[in-house]
């Protein structure tokens, strides 16, 4: 069974042997005082994480379940503390933290999967998760928002055939549905240009200037997830007066690693 503490003595153990060692070679008093304060800092960062991790908990009521007895949950915690105390970045030590709590809820997610997500977490700077965050969010609503702009783009034609009828119907003096049937076209019309506003603002999250960021460096962030295999480009080398790296979609993997590392 995993025990922490069995972990903590081990390295303890170890620092004492090296510095030991290191006092009894030229330079040894400096290496020692430098190992000493890399020790402290990296204990700091283990402290801040386990108290951030344990006041989660305790805000966001969830309990530990058997799950945590677990080898499995064990060397995933031992990975992702390593993690944790090589790197000041509390945008990750946010994401480690995410990553446990997913793997404590989510039990279907395999060890070596959330190994896998857990590196790319690490490896990932915060503007390419926030790039692929939104390449996420725009394949869902892209697809939601112009299903329903077709649909209503078919309907508009049919109502406006409907107002031309009912407005003669009206001109006679027979009784007529005018005032509904009018007012139903004026709904739909208004709906497909706010629907079109909204798909434009899509579109705005493909552009470097979404992120603050100039073209050249959006390039390579894309170009980054496209490597670890988060992105695709859906560019096709014979289209004509296209270009590579512009049309791109997040994948199914990059979707279930979002998913995975965001807590929603």
């Amino acid at each position: 069974m995993f025990k922490l503490e069995d972990k903590v003595v081990a390295k303890e153990v170890n620092a004492s042997i090296l510095k030991l060692i290191l006092s009894a070679t030229p330079g040894g008093t400096f290496i020692n005082e430098y190992i000493e304060l890399r020790s402290r800092i990296k204990q700091e960062r283990f402290n801040n994480f386990v108290s951030q991790l344990s006041e989660y908990l305790t805000n966001n009521k969830i309990e530990a379940n058997a799950d945590l007895k677990t080898e499995d949950f064990g060397d995933l915690f031992e990975s992702v503390l390593r993690r944790v105390t090589a790197t000041k970045s509390s945008e990750k030590h946010s994401r480690f933290r995410d990553i446990l709590l997913n793997f404590m809820e989510n039990a279907e997610v395999e060890i070596d999967e959330a190994e896998i997500f857990l590196d790319l977490a690490n490896d990932l700077n915060d503007v390419t998760v926030i790039i692929l965050k939104h390449h996420k969010i725009f394949k869902r609503e892209f697809s939601e928002k112009n299903i329903r702009l077709y649909k209503l783009e078919q309907d508009l034609p049919v109502l406006n055939g409907k107002v031309v009828r009912e407005m003669a119907l009206k001109e006679k003096g027979v009784a007529n549905d005018f005032d509904t049937v009018n007012r139903q076209r004026q709904d739909t019309d208004l709906a497909i240009k706010k629907l079109k506003v909204e798909i434009k603002e899509l579109d705005a999250i493909k552009m470097p200037t979404f992120y603050n960021l100039d073209e050249y460096t959006f390039l390579y962030y894309k170009q980054i997830l496209l490597s670890k295999g988060l992105l695709k480009d859906n560019f096709a080398g014979n289209t004509i007066g296209g270009s590579p790296f512009i049309y791109m979609t997040i994948t199914e993997f990059g979707e279930k690693f979002i998913d995975f590392i965001l807590r929603t």
